[in-house]
């Protein structure tokens, strides 16, 4: 019981600091001030999800600049206009409708042809959005890439943060990674639309006004090599 109870501090003392770090970036002008700020369990990940800021608890136990960059980088993906809205928006509108009217059609109309016209488009549907997903990778991979550069800026000009790479790779780094067996890796690799850890951390150095040159070392997604 007494674990159990240190425990739920512990939680009760990062879900405050996480949210203490989240108003001081909106006093800063950081933050629009109708963000709001939502804590859930670990391995939910961080994201943007209309007003609302998605931080998980792993990112919530990393050190204040690593939840910073967090809320900063989730900021910036609500603030600009994101490539992504504009290629998922209406695949996610028109497959449900789709759907709907196919079951209402079967059902109601007993139309066997209208069935089968509209199992046809709810599948070019399906076609499309993965041929989307395949060639306009790239578009979303921006809008990764910017919200990186946007989180990086704010660091090292408002935060003083001399490195924000450092502060980035403790978020970025994924310590599941190497457990994970073959063909899992190659399937979330697949799907996953961020750029690579390095081009990564390149950016969010460039933003910085890191120099290529000026590198002391290559980061890895566990430290410097």
């Amino acid at each position: 019981m007494g674990a159990q109870n240190h425990m739920g501090v512990d939680s009760d003392k990062r879900r405050s600091r996480v949210n203490d770090l989240f108003l001081e970036a909106k006093a800063k002008g950081l933050v629009d001030e109708g963000r709001r700020l939502l804590l859930l369990g670990r391995g939910t990940g961080s994201r943007a999800l209309f007003n609302t800021i998605v931080i998980d608890s792993r990112t919530a136990s990393l050190y204040d600049d690593a939840v910073r960059f967090t809320i900063l980088h989730e900021e910036s993906h609500l603030r600009r206009k994101q490539n992504s809205r504009f290629l998922t928006i209406p695949v996610i509108i028109l497959i449900p409708v789709q759907i709907i009217a196919t079951i209402q059609w079967a059902w109601l109309d007993g139309s066997q042809t209208l069935y089968v016209m509209s199992l046809i488009v709810v599948s070019a549907y399906l076609v499309a959005a993965l041929l989307s997903f395949i060639f306009l990778k790239r578009w979303l991979g921006e809008d990764e890439r910017r919200a990186d550069m946007d989180a990086s800026r704010a660091l090292s000009q408002v935060y003083g943060v001399a490195d924000p790479r450092i502060v980035a790779a403790a978020v970025l780094s994924d310590p599941g990674k190497a457990s994970r067996d073959g063909i899992r890796r190659k399937i979330l690799k697949a799907l996953d639309v961020h750029p690579s850890f390095q081009a990564r951390m390149e950016d969010i150095g460039e933003a910085a006004g890191i120099r290529q040159d000026d590198q002391a070392g290559q980061l890895s997604e566990t430290g410097f090599d």
